[in-house]
């Protein structure tokens, strides 16, 4: 009897054995292994979506016809605001509300006293109060020390009140500004017309440093303190540090449309349908990949992914490893969705289509 009894043991054993270890793979699983799961979608009906936002309490959701709305973090609709006409800025969440510039006319066509800054109640979206802006095709906002900075790409730049619209202070130092600004702590950056870049104190105003380029600038970013990085028309990414450009720049083979600095890692992406990860230090290429076409998006996701989403003729958007720039995941659309904006807020991946907002989350048990 006791003879028999040890092929039992054994047995027991050894599947005890196999159960640990299954156990210590699970936490070992590697970057190829992961999936994304989707927490939740919301239609946007009829409306056309165009950008999204959180302040970590709710998402907000610009969409066609300068409509406005504001979700819980699990989905649910808390508000909807209608103006009408069309948004001429990004959405900016701020202590006193919501900030947003509209105009009367929806397309690109630019009409005399059209721009209005806007300041929205988050918790209802009633509109607190608003201001006119200089006409401008585009509007870039951002928030320093109680003020909202207006930097209209037309060339005039202001800081006003957050709390109630009173102008602090206004310059205008270029005919035009030709791309997206960027904002450090204290000043910000402008790439204007006649290839000229400008930095500026955002508590003043005054011009701290001007930096004269080759060609047009197509994309800026901050890598550290005093270290810029310049995108052009003609494919190249060069570096500033204090007032000196490095002498190798990056070529890619087509405009830079978008630079994002993490750290010692830079995403670079190309109009040669290639999105590219340089090193801060000297600039060097740490990998590529290929995409179908243009990159429309690009954004960091959990400190250890690149989100890309493409122009026109994709309907998907892929997780890709920042290490080794190795495809982890593809997020499918429907037939007729696209891409319109992807952010990342505490940990949930947003994804705006046309047709809906869709949130993701990593799937590695955590969530569970």
């Amino acid at each position: 009897m006791r003879q028999a009894s040890h092929p039992k043991i054994i047995l027991l054993s050894l599947f005890v054995l196999f159960l640990h270890s299954l156990g210590v793979s699970a936490q070992k699983k590697s970057f190829a292994e992961i999936s994304l799961a989707k927490c939740w979608s919301y239609s946007l009906g009829n409306r056309q979506g165009e950008q999204i936002m959180s302040d970590g309490n709710l998402v907000f959701i610009g969409s066609h016809g300068a409509n406005i709305e504001a979700l819980s973090l699990d989905g649910k609709k808390v508000w909807f605001s209608e103006f009408g006409g069309g948004m001429r800025s990004n959405l900016l969440a701020s202590d006193n509300g919501i900030f947003l510039v509209t105009s009367t006319s929806s397309g690109d066509a630019i009409k005399a006293g059209d721009s209005k800054l806007r300041l929205l109640s988050k918790e209802t979206g009633i509109m607190n109060w608003s201001l006119p802006l200089p006409d401008a095709e585009r509007h870039f906002l951002e928030s320093y020390d109680g003020s909202v900075i207006v930097v209209s790409s037309s060339g005039p730049i202001q800081s006003i009140d957050s709390r109630n619209g009173t102008v602090k202070w206004r310059r205008e130092i270029a005919d035009g500004f030709v791309t997206k600004p960027i904002f450090t702590a204290t000043n910000l950056i402008a790439a204007a017309t006649g290839n000229r870049i400008f930095s500026l104190s955002m508590a003043t105003g005054e011009i701290e440093k001007m930096r004269q380029v080759g060609f047009s600038v197509t994309a800026l970013g901050v890598a550290a303190i005093d270290r810029l990085i310049v995108g052009d028309e003609r494919g190249n990414v060069y570096f500033f540090n204090g007032g000196e450009k490095s002498a190798r720049p990056f070529k890619a083979g087509g405009k830079i449309s978008d630079v994002i600095a993490r750290g010692d890692e830079i995403l670079v992406a190309s109009h040669d349908n290639y999105v590219y990860l340089l090193r801060n230090r000297n600039g060097s290429r740490q990998w590529k990949i290929r995409l179908a076409s243009r990159a429309s998006h690009v954004a960091i996701y959990a400190d250890s992914y690149v989100v890309v989403s493409t122009s026109f003729y994709e309907h998907r958007a892929i997780l890709v490893e920042l290490k080794s720039g190795r495809v982890a995941v593809q997020i499918l659309f429907d037939e007729d969705e696209t891409a319109i904006d992807i952010r990342s807020y505490a940990g949930t991946l947003y994804v705006l289509t046309n047709l809906a907002l869709h949130a993701y989350r990593l799937d590695d048990g955590s969530n569970k």
